[in-house]
């Protein structure tokens, strides 16, 4: 597990956040304790409509000719459908394409496609995939356990119609997101080892994931979980708006489904497993104790990076800070390696 010191040193809060943050020019946390939900939405979208343009230009240098987008549905339970935006490679790779799902951030009430767009763009153009930026039903109006319900039906459309979606998942077959999607991205894998998915699951990129809050944090590692108190008050997402996401979603802590660390029949078996973990965030040590658990007791592959002193959700809100720009880079990275390959920026 990290130790004292190394914890100690992820909190410390970044000199740029402590500037933003002295000059009264940092952004309000994504959801007060008291908000009302249209004004956490109307805040998410226009911050989401800005900043997402505003980090896209700093990959203006990127080509992205031979990268395909349009907007698509995905067929789930109840004759239901939810939407879904696909890129895929107008000229694809020699031996076929990877297939790809990438599920967005916002605690399963906020947020939308265009959070992803960018490093979905970017697995097509360095690795010719084909992607699926999905947007799972949120709460309040569809609480838990909906989304993963939703990721869950999308992920087996989309393992069934490899073929006709021009996709070649031996070459790899990836579930990714961002915090609360990371979170979908674990449980799925989960799901689909259990159920044995055909075509398997050959990787996870897990971008900031909650995976397990410090009261299910089994005892024997309550000792390494230091996070729930030295993030309390972080800036983007303290304490209070993790309990306003938990108000509206509103989660079965005991369910694997919202926590899994806690999976019933544990982590053996799971595909390798790529973790982005931000030091100065509540859930920080729920990952740093999941991937040692992984990689020592197991012996599943991981790739774990760390933002030392950045918030949770950084990138998103603060798009002209270099990390933001490291961390998309680094999610292409860890997805190369998933795939087998080199790292795509030095």
């Amino acid at each position: 597990m990290a130790s004292v010191e190394q914890r100690a040193y992820y909190s410390r809060r970044d000199p740029a956040v402590l500037e933003l943050i002295r000059n009264g020019s940092f952004p309000e946390p994504m959801a007060k304790p008291d908000q009302d939900l249209d004004q956490a939405r109307d805040a998410e979208l226009k911050a989401r409509t800005i900043n997402t343009t505003r980090l896209a230009k700093y990959f203006d240098n990127e080509d992205f000719s031979n990268v395909l987008q349009q907007d698509t549905i995905i067929p789930i339970r109840g004759n239901e459908t939810i939407p879904a935006r696909l890129y895929h490679p107008q000229v694809p790779p020699r031996h076929g394409s990877p297939l790809i799902m990438m599920f967005h951030a916002g605690g399963f009430c906020l947020g939308g496609i265009e959070n992803e767009n960018l490093p979905c763009r970017l697995f097509v153009k360095h690795f010719g995939a084909v992607v699926f930026n999905v947007l799972y039903r949120m709460a309040p109006e569809f609480p838990f356990p909906t989304a993963v319900e939703d990721a869950w039906d999308a992920l087996r459309w989309l393992a069934k119609n490899a073929a006709q979606l021009k996709a070649t998942p031996s070459q790899g077959f990836i579930v990714a997101g961002t915090s609360a999607g990371g979170n979908l991205a674990d449980v799925l894998g989960h799901l689909a080892r259990d159920t044995k998915l055909n075509p398997p699951l050959t990787g996870l990129l897990e971008n900031q994931p909650p995976l397990c809050p410090y009261p299910m944090m089994p005892e024997r590692y309550k000792g390494y979980y230091t996070s729930h108190e030295n993030a309390e008050d972080a800036p983007l997402v303290p304490a209070g708006t993790i309990r306003w996401f938990h108000a509206h979603n509103k989660p079965d802590m005991k369910s694997e489904l919202f926590v899994p660390f806690n999976w019933p029949t544990g982590h053996h078996g799971l595909p390798p497993i790529a973790l982005q973990v931000c030091g100065d965030d509540i859930l920080r040590d729920g990952q740093l104790i999941y991937e040692k658990i992984l990689r020592e007791e197991l012996g599943t592959k991981t790739r774990l990076t760390v933002y030392p002193g950045m918030p949770h959700y950084f990138h998103a809100y603060l798009p002209e800070l270099k990390q933001s720009r490291e961390l998309i880079r680094d999610m292409v990275n860890s997805m190369g390696w998933l795939l087998g390959g080199e790292d795509a920026y030095t």
